[in-house]
């Protein structure tokens, strides 16, 4: 009798094992368990994988200052792909004030929005939060570091990945599992505002402190570890040489040097760390929108530099195709365009990919290219372990953001992000004594 129920003890996770969902089995591979649940899921289902909310549609998720469940379910019932710096406060008390949450609470409500997803939608599909990491996380609380080309002046590999892995860990603390960088544009236009973003004008330089900062976030494996994050490589295109240096403008680059200078860092970065997305260009290229350059987006990056992860948009760059360079007549002719041309995910808001039920009906987006699209979204959400650990401490996020610890890290970047243009008068070295 006592070797029976021994034996049934031994049984009893075997058979909860068994009657595991192939998709819900961490022992199988993200890419086996994209496969399964791809098969479970409905046009709407995938569609959803696909979009993305930030400030507007998340504030349709609140009733009283409180996140609504059933508001979720009204607006959301097939699940969501993401969901844009998930830690904002959405109602200051003061416009001023600075649209972050203390950790703690961002963890709270990063916990609650989960829940939902999680035990409320058909299939479970966790939702990947997202948010700013080019320098320390924007949040309250969480540890700054210098701007990118600050630090890229230490020309220090270990110090820029120790910086990415503390942001990670901050971040991933309070629930974002996508991380919005490293930067690798190359600046070659010092007219242009968003320079400070950049590490600079040296494409070997860039490319080194990318793959650093890439491990940095991501760490090693397949599977990464839950102090880590998906790396998002921003901005594959020509950013950082615009017509004119106004940002969005044209880049009249020809090819060539486009292959030699601006896409050096990203095929180098990709060959060595593999990253989980990448953010494409806002600008025009060789007389197309990055976001449905089919030479860009197919014929170069997937062909020849053989990435695999995820193609996100920039903010509103699909809607942009109508609005602002006036390409395409309408949204949907936009989404149409971006989709085939190898967009996966629209960021921030569904503006355009909201089309793609009726496109797919209609015939102009065959099926296979939303499979293709949600099947990589989905690896991504697999790799980072969503599934397994949807939920946060906020103990953790807040004992961990803006630590001690943490802290000598921003200050060691910042003191070896320091270059001296000249030594006038030899002010330097400084004498203690006469200070």
């Amino acid at each position: 009798m006592k070797k029976i129920f021994v034996t049934l003890l031994l049984m009893v996770p075997l058979m909860g094992m068994a009657q595991l969902l192939p998709y819900r089995d961490a022992r199988l591979s993200p890419q086996q368990r994209a496969d399964d649940l791809l098969s479970r899921m409905t046009l709407e289902e995938k569609i959803a994988q696909l979009e993305c909310i930030w400030t507007a549609p998340k504030k349709e998720l609140f009733t009283d200052e409180q996140f609504d469940p059933a508001k979720s379910k009204e607006h959301y019932p097939d699940g969501l792909g993401f969901i844009a710096r998930p830690n904002e406060d959405l109602f200051p008390p003061k416009p001023t004030h600075h649209p972050a949450l203390h950790p703690r609470e961002a963890a709270e409500l990063y916990n609650r929005i989960q829940h939902y997803f999680v035990e409320e939608t058909r299939l479970g599909i966790p939702v990947a939060g997202q948010d700013e990491v080019v320098h320390g996380q924007i949040g309250q609380d969480a540890t700054v570091f210098p701007v990118p080309m600050g630090f890229s002046s230490s020309w220090d590999e270990e110090l820029v990945q120790e910086i990415f892995a503390v942001t990670a860990r901050e971040t991933r603390a309070k629930g974002a599992v996508e991380g919005l960088g490293p930067v690798l544009d190359v600046v070659r236009d010092p007219r242009w505002g968003r320079t400070e973003e950049m590490m600079g004008e040296d494409p070997y330089l860039i490319s080194r402190l990318g793959i650093a900062a890439v491990k940095g976030l991501q760490g090693d494996g397949e599977y990464i570890a839950t102090d880590k994050m998906g790396a998002t490589l921003k901005h594959m295109g020509v950013h950082g040489s615009p017509e004119g240096g106004n940002n969005t403008a044209p880049s009249y680059v020809d090819e060539h040097e486009a292959r030699q200078t601006f896409f050096y860092p990203f095929r180098k970065v990709i060959a060595e760390q593999e990253p989980m997305y990448i953010m494409f260009t806002y600008n025009e290229l060789w007389g197309q929108p990055a976001h449905a350059n089919v030479h860009l987006l197919q014929d170069i990056l997937r062909g020849e530099f053989g990435y695999s992860g995820v193609n996100v948009t920039d903010y509103e760059g699909i809607s942009n195709m109508h609005y602002v360079d006036k390409v395409y007549p309408t949204l949907k002719e936009a989404a149409v365009a971006s989709i085939n041309a190898g967009l996966d995910a629209e960021f921030p808001n569904p503006t355009t990919f909201i089309y793609l039920k009726e496109a797919v009906e209609e015939g102009s987006v065959p099926m296979e290219v939303i499979d293709a699209a949600v099947w990589r979204v989905l690896v991504s959400k697999f790799r980072t372990g969503l599934f397994e650990h949807p939920y946060v401490d906020p103990d953790y996020a807040e004992e961990i953001n803006g630590c001690e610890a943490h802290r000598e890290v921003a200050y060691r970047a910042a003191a070896e992000s320091m270059v001296l243009l000249q030594n006038k008068d030899n002010f330097l070295p400084l004498n203690k004594e006469e200070i």
